[in-house]
């Protein structure tokens, strides 16, 4: 009984925990973010920015739903530089390579 309590206590406090969401804000946050990753020398030692699976790859999925709430007309300068990254990748890389060791 005491989990169902806490369940719906949790579910009746996230949005005044989480106040508004600010859609400005989010697209500051993530393109700052990019712009930290594509900065960062790890990042960029293949010589395009790595697609992180952790970072950059969530962002390529969030990214356009956010552009969409702002209104805005394009992609970012990250996104282009991220989709083009991956490309090169793809075209420069056998494709036994990206499957890995098949089994």
């Amino acid at each position: 009984m005491l989990d169902r309590f806490a369940a719906v206590l949790a579910l009746v406090a996230i949005p005044i925990l989480c106040g508004e969401w600010n859609p400005r804000l989010a697209e500051q946050y993530l393109d700052s973010r990019q712009k930290a990753w594509a900065a960062w020398p790890s990042a960029t030692k293949s010589g395009v920015v790595c697609i992180s699976c952790h970072t950059t790859f969530p962002y390529l999925l969030a990214r356009p739903a956010l552009r969409q709430a702002l209104g805005e007309s394009g992609p970012t300068l990250y996104e282009g530089m991220l989709v083009s990254g991956l490309s090169a990748t793809v075209f420069r890389t056998d494709g036994k390579d990206l499957l890995g060791p098949l089994k």
